[in-house]
């Protein structure tokens, strides 16, 4: 037999214990990997179902914007097939009353009062046209509202300041 060294022992129990240290590190390791891929499991479908919300919110704004507020493609996309301009321009004086007697101040007023004034002087015919243009395309008639009234705005903004 043979006859190992004092310095040959200890080197072979240093590297064991370093085997053994590893091995427990490791399965430290291990141990918390499988911990956060559990978590992430949990979490997927909860990022899975924000996501969706997220489209759907971006998908069903009419408007965006910091000041003023503009059309999205959407809100632009109702403008176009419902003629809106043609609406509002045909209808002018009507709605610009509406707003005006409504004690429109500023433009914040001028911008909500425009939306109001597209529901609240439309015919019953008109109404029953957004509201059918809505309800085959995923939208709240107040949507359609908005749309064209951003527009009514605009016109009423625009020619105020061109009178002074």
């Amino acid at each position: 037999m043979d006859q190992f060294s004092i310095a040959e022992v200890t080197g072979l129990i240093s590297i064991v214990v370093s085997l053994v240290g590893f091995g427990s590190v490791f399965g430290v390791i291990n141990t918390r990997i499988g911990g956060l891929e559990k978590r992430m499991d949990r979490l997927e479908p909860i990022v899975d179902r924000l996501s969706e919300d997220v489209s759907w919110l971006k998908g069903s704004m009419v408007s965006h914007g910091n000041s003023p507020i503009k059309l999205t493609q959407s809100g632009e996309k109702i403008f176009i097939d419902l003629e809106g301009k043609k609406f509002v321009d045909s209808k002018f004086d009507k709605l610009n009353k509406f707003v005006v007697d409504s004690g429109a101040a500023n433009e914040y007023t001028v911008q909500e009062q425009s939306i109001s004034a597209i529901g609240e002087t439309a015919t019953s015919e008109e109404i029953n046209k957004f509201q059918s243009y809505a309800f085959k395309n995923g939208w709240k008639v107040e949507q359609i509202y908005e749309a064209l009234g951003l527009y009514l705005r605009d016109e009423i903004l625009t020619r105020r300041i061109a009178n002074g």
